[in-house]
């Protein structure tokens, strides 16, 4: 029977190669060039990559909340490309260029198309997602390939190499590794139906055992440093909150509002039903849908061949169909205008398989063919606006300069690289200006002293250049209840060397408190405050110093006391 490399064979591979490089390189530019700065959730791992290059260990030293991989990939790439947010950007950025050429290379394939292949590219760059994202758009068309080559030639080599791959996929979020897994067993299973039961079992027993012998040093490392026991609590309590997320997610329209589509006057001038429409919200939902259904189109082609199937195909394509279905249950959830991007990993190869496949039908009847070629370039267009309204296209092209000439390309990227690269950092700040109470703990500190954040502000311990205190990242019960893990903070703080504590005055108040009564009583009795920075929910800082430790001097900013 024919595989899917044969559909790799022949002289097209090699353009199928030139457009995969020429579609890393123009998402490569693309997001690096849109780059105005990281979201506040992106410094939650890189605050522990800072607390790693500092000589902290997890589990260990601080708790590890299941992206140990993620954290050491941004540890190397400040060790070799400097202490500095650029690091980040060229780790991010690259591995979204590398995910879109693994895209085209695999659209192209599936298509015998080029032309598809750079479109599936092209969609994922579109939709932009957050670069803290990488790692959801990476993974899952490097383990469609290794799937894909498992189906060419199963053997226990390619075997190992899904399994391998799941392991790599756990260690960057641990998530990940379950879904991935999900997508690994499909593959096997679409494989080795045909062989009866008792196969696909063994096969699966194998791929089990597998990962569980590449995973044996990380859990040997976990229990050897605080216990697989704890570990696995932080995790199911980490996944039901996790899961709360993804399962209540709200895909339904909104109401249009009253009104007209388009209003009278001078040209075309957009209504409130349609301005309704085009909101990122809307097309979210619209994009949620569409992608659920992708899925059962698939299965639909696959059984719509009969007894003898879809050939060469089946296999692949139920595989990816399987794989999507698992990442829209998985990685879709609230809000869905700013996480629907998170699934144009796997999604546009299937996404462009369908509207190709379409594309080339030849019914008996020529209106058919008209007719369904009309629809498919209706769908296409719409999952291009629904993808750049989520993706904030418009002004991400404007930031990049792309339709402005080389020149001034090469401007935007010198912009972007100077301003990562030089400290105070101020454009990669998420917002606001707290920046500068950072850049007074960084100078008026001990390279060898903590900070202490109250509040969901990672970021200060990245601009303070500091390590977070407690040895935790954040002080916030987002992801496992404050029981699990206050009274160990507690005791690390006790023990470290933190002269200065940052609070925001309304969440301390409303909020931590009530969560860290024994926290916050150490605070109260062990530090005073020195001063106020700001006054919107953006900037809303006190600053805490402590009462026992005599200052060596005083910021010439701020006038806050110094001890270096």
């Amino acid at each position: 029977m024919a595989t899917v490399a044969d559909n790799a064979s022949g002289p097209q591979p090699r353009s199928w190669l030139l457009a995969s490089a020429a579609a890393a390189g123009i998402s490569l530019l693309y997001h690096y060039a849109a780059h105005n700065g990281f979201s506040n959730d992106h410094f939650i791992h890189l605050a522990r990559a800072q607390a790693m290059l500092a000589g902290d260990w997890p589990i260990r030293d601080y708790a590890e909340e299941g992206v140990p991989l993620t954290v050491l990939l941004s540890v190397g790439a400040q060790r070799v490309l400097g202490e500095t947010p650029w690091a980040e950007l060229v780790l991010t950025t690259g591995a979204m260029g590398l995910a879109a050429g693994v895209t085209c290379w695999l659209t192209a394939v599936l298509t015998r198309s080029a032309l598809a292949g750079v479109g599936a590219a092209l969609l994922q760059a579109l939709a932009r997602p957050r670069l803290y994202s990488y790692p959801k758009i990476i993974l899952y068309p490097v383990l469609v390939l290794l799937a894909w080559r498992y189906l060419d030639r199963p053997g226990r080599g390619r075997l190992a190499a899904l399994a391998g791959f799941t392991v790599v996929a756990f260690l960057m979020r641990h998530d990940h590794g379950v879904y991935t897994g999900l997508g690994a067993a499909a593959a096997v299973v679409v494989a080795h139906w045909r062989q009866g039961v008792p196969t696909v079992a063994k096969r699966l027993g194998e791929l089990v055992v597998l990962a569980m012998v590449f995973v044996s040093p990380y859990v040997a490392y976990v229990q050897y440093h605080g216990g697989v026991g704890p570990y696995l609590r932080n995790g199911i309590a980490i996944s039901q909150t996790e899961a709360s997320k993804t399962l209540g997610v709200r895909a339904e329209f909104d109401p249009l509002p009253a009104g007209r589509w388009l209003e009278d006057g001078a040209g075309i001038v957009i209504g409130p039903r349609l301005e309704a429409v085009l909101r990122p919200r809307y097309q979210a939902v619209a994009l949620y849908w569409f992608f659920w259904s992708l899925p059962l189109i698939a299965v639909a082609w696959v059984l719509a061949g009969g007894r003898a199937g879809r050939g060469a195909l089946t296999q692949p394509v139920l595989t990816l169909a399987a794989l999507v279905a698992v990442m829209c249950l998985g990685l879709f959830r609230e809000a869905l205008e700013t996480r629907a991007s998170d699934v144009y990993g796997a999604v546009p190869i299937l996404a462009l398989w369908a509207l190709v496949t379409a594309w080339r039908w030849q019914p008996a009847h020529v209106a058919w063919r008209v007719a369904t070629r009309a629809a498919v370039m209706v769908v296409l267009l719409g999952l291009i606006l629904a993808t750049s309204r989520v993706g904030d296209a418009v002004n991400s092209f404007e930031r990049t300069a792309l339709s402005e000439g080389p020149a001034a390309i090469a401007q935007r990227v010198r912009d972007v690289t100077q301003d990562a690269r030089t400290y105070p950092w101020a454009r990669q700040w998420p917002a606001g200006s707290g920046w500068r109470v950072a850049r007074y703990v960084r100078d008026c500190t001990a390279s060898t002293d903590r900070l202490l954040v109250t509040w969901n502000k990672p970021e200060m311990y990245v601009w303070a250049q500091r390590p977070f205190a407690s040895g935790e990242t954040l002080l916030v019960p987002a992801l496992r209840p404050a029981a699990m893990f206050a009274d160990r903070a507690l005791t690390r703080l006790q023990g470290q060397s933190v002269p200065i504590v940052l609070v925001q005055p309304s969440s301390y108040e409303e909020d931590f408190l009530r969560v860290y009564p024994a926290i916050a009583a150490f605070i109260d009795t062990r530090y005073t405050r020195v001063g106020h920075f700001g006054n919107d929910a953006r900037d809303d800082v006190d600053v805490y110093v402590l009462k026992d430790r005599a200052p060596t001097g005083v910021d010439p900013e701020f006038q806050w006391p110094c001890f270096r």
